[in-house]
């Protein structure tokens, strides 16, 4: 133990370098500093080979303290209050933020969640990429109901609020893998490679579908598009609809 104020090094080889109240508690598991007034402030690194750079409030490792060779090899850089309790995961910053599951990462925002195999969320608010190596970029919302999810294994989210790649019913991660929603609002990807780009309340639900933009607009046909618009709908296999402002109901 190098210095601070009341840290507490439990594990064999650990090391606990400055701050207050902070306490490294797995074997090989290191707290660099950070922590604050009260017990309950500290850094804890609790899984062995973990490590703890600075910040407030940060776990890694089992978030019930009960087993140290949960969560092995699990980061967090900084913070408040951001747990790394997957194995070999990652939580870079912010606030609130949790990486549950083998090399998953939260880059910072808040309240953000990557629980999926080596999944990813780069920041914003409330969002969460649960399929295994899922993403979100950003965007989200300040409720956890509007926060974007990238459900479905490998699909993506860029940003926007309200968005869903993958099972619009939060069941499968085999459905909507590999689709991909840009932005916009409440837009949903659920088809194999399916692709919303923007809008609002847009939904790609077939093969290889695709939504560009507009309003209330579905592709449920195999490789079907719809261009833009408002409530228009491409259900056959390569039907194609396009929309204008002034379009025609």
């Amino acid at each position: 133990m190098s210095g601070g104020d009341s840290n507490t090094a439990s594990g064999r080889a650990a090391g606990v370098s400055g701050g207050r109240y902070n306490e490294a508690g797995g074997d090989y598991s290191c707290v660099g500093g950070g922590g604050y007034t009260s017990v309950s402030d500290g850094n804890q690194a609790f899984g062995h080979y973990t490590a703890i750079l600075g910040g407030r409030s940060n776990l890694t490792g089992d978030p019930d303290l009960t087993d140290h060779t949960f969560a092995q090899s699990a980061t967090v850089s900084g913070g408040q209050n951001n747990t790394a309790s997957g194995s070999r995961s990652t939580v870079s910053g912010g606030f609130n933020n949790t990486a549950t599951a083998w090399g998953a990462s939260v880059s910072g925002g808040d309240h953000n969640t990557a629980s999926g195999e080596a999944a990813g969320v780069s920041g914003g608010r409330y969002n969460v990429a649960s399929g295994d190596y899922a993403f979100v970029g950003g965007g989200g919302s300040n409720t956890a109901q509007y926060g974007n999810t990238a459900f479905g294994n490998f699909s993506s989210v860029l940003g926007g609020t309200d968005n869903i790649a993958g099972d619009g019913n939060l069941i499968d991660h085999a459905v909507g893998e590999k689709s991909s929603v840009s932005g916009g609002q409440g837009n949903t990807a659920s088809g194999l490679s399916a692709s919303v780009s923007g809008g609002w309340d847009n939904t790609a639900s077939g093969l290889s579908a695709s939504v560009s933009g507009g309003f209330g607009n579905i592709a449920s046909g195999e490789t079907s598009t719809v261009s833009g618009g408002y409530s228009r709908s491409a259900t056959d296999v390569d039907d194609w609809r396009a929309g204008g402002l002034y379009q025609d109901n």
